[in-house]
């Protein structure tokens, strides 16, 4: 079953994205937290392999699951949300 991202546009309505993926993608959802702390990148020369989302909930700390194939470890960087642009 498809879902999508409502995200708003220039004139403040929304239009649907997603999911996005390899020839095996799907898609996932975490939940909602208020609060990413850590965001950990896997890629080789083609694609982004996985990611994985360390949120905080409670006051505590946890790690998503890793949100793609799992064989992969060849660059892997950590980064915090401080640090992450976005662009369209």
């Amino acid at each position: 079953m498809a879902q999508s991202v409502e995200e708003p546009n220039d004139k403040g309505k929304t239009f649907s994205v997603g999911p996005y993926g390899g020839t095996e993608g799907r898609a996932w959802d975490d939940g909602i937290y208020s609060t990413v702390k850590t965001v950990m990148i896997c890629h080789d020369a083609f694609c982004i392999r996985w990611i994985r989302i360390q949120y905080v909930f409670a006051g505590r700390l946890f790690w998503s699951e890793i949100h793609g194939p799992t064989n992969y470890n060849d660059h892997i960087h950590t980064v915090s949300p401080a640090t992450i642009t976005l662009s369209s």
